[in-house]
C-alpha cells in the first residue's frame, strides 16, 4: 500500500471517529435531557445510538489494526492510528454512560418526579459542554482550548460532590421516594464518570496532535 493511499485510509479513520463523537454527543444531550424533564423514551433512543456507536468502533478498531498489521506505517501514523484506538475506547465508554443516565431519567418519568439538585443540573450541562470541547481538541489539538478544559474540571468536579452529597441526604430524609433519590444519585455518579472521560479524551486528542502525553502533566502543554 502506498503513503497516498495510507493516508486516504487514515482520512477514514477520521471521519469515522466525527461521526462517532457526533453520535455519542446526541446520547448525551438525550441524557441531559432526561434529567431535566424525564421522558420513557429517551432511554430507547439513547440506547438506539449506542449500538450504533458499538458498530463504529468495531469497524473502525479492524481498519485501524489491518493499517498496522499490513503497512508497518510510518510513526507519525502509527501514533494516529494508537490515538484513534484509545479515542473510541473513551467515545464508547461515554456513550455507555450516557446511555445509563438516560435510564434514570426513564424511572423517573415512570414513577415520581422528585426535585432534581441544582448542582446536578448543572453538573450535566457542564459534562455536555466540556464533551464537545473536548471533540474539538480531538479533532484540533487545540492546546489552549486543553488548557481551559483542565482549568474548568475541578470546579466541575465539585458540583459533582454537592450533588452526590445532596442526594445522599434526600435518601436518608424521604424514605418514601428512597428508589427515585436512589436512581438520581447514580446518574450522578455517572456523570462524574463522564467528567473524567472528557479529561481523559482531551488528553488523548492533545497527544494525537502533539505526540506528546500530557496525562498526569498538564503542565507540559504547548
Amino acid at each position: 500500500m502506498t503513503q497516498r493511499q495510507i493516508d486516504r485510509r487514515l482520512g477514514q479513520v477520521d471521519e469515522t471517529l466525527a461521526q462517532m463523537a457526533g453520535l455519542v454527543a446526541k446520547a448525551i444531550a438525550l441524557a441531559v435531557a432526561g434529567l431535566k424533564e424525564p421522558h420513557p423514551d429517551l432511554a430507547a433512543e439513547a440506547r438506539a445510538i449506542e449500538e450504533e456507536v458499538d458498530s463504529l468502533d468495531d469497524a473502525l478498531e479492524q481498519d485501524c489494526q489491518e493499517l498496522m498489521a499490513l503497512n508497518a506505517p510510518v510513526a507519525r501514523d502509527l501514533r494516529r492510528l494508537m490515538g484513534a484506538m484509545r479515542v473510541t475506547l473513551l467515545l464508547e465508554d461515554l456513550g455507555d454512560e450516557a446511555e445509563s443516565v438516560a435510564r434514570r431519567g426513564r424511572f423517573l418519568a415512570r414513577h415520581a418526579v422528585v426535585p432534581r439538585p441544582p448542582a446536578l443540573l448543572e453538573l450535566a450541562d457542564r459534562v455536555y459542554h466540556l464533551y464537545q470541547q473536548a471533540c474539538v481538541v480531538v479533532k484540533t489539538g487545540d492546546p489552549a482550548l486543553a488548557r481551559e478544559i483542565f482549568a474548568a474540571k475541578p470546579a466541575a468536579s465539585e458540583l459533582g460532590r454537592h450533588a452526590s452529597a445532596a442526594l445522599a441526604q434526600s435518601i436518608r430524609s424521604d424514605g418514601d421516594h428512597a428508589a427515585e433519590w436512589s436512581h438520581l444519585l447514580r446518574a450522578t455518579e455517572r456523570l462524574r464518570t463522564m467528567l473524567e472521560r472528557c479529561k481523559e479524551l482531551t488528553e488523548e486528542g492533545y497527544f494525537l496532535h502533539h505526540g506528546t502525553s500530557v496525562r498526569h502533566h498538564h503542565e507540559k502543554l504547548a
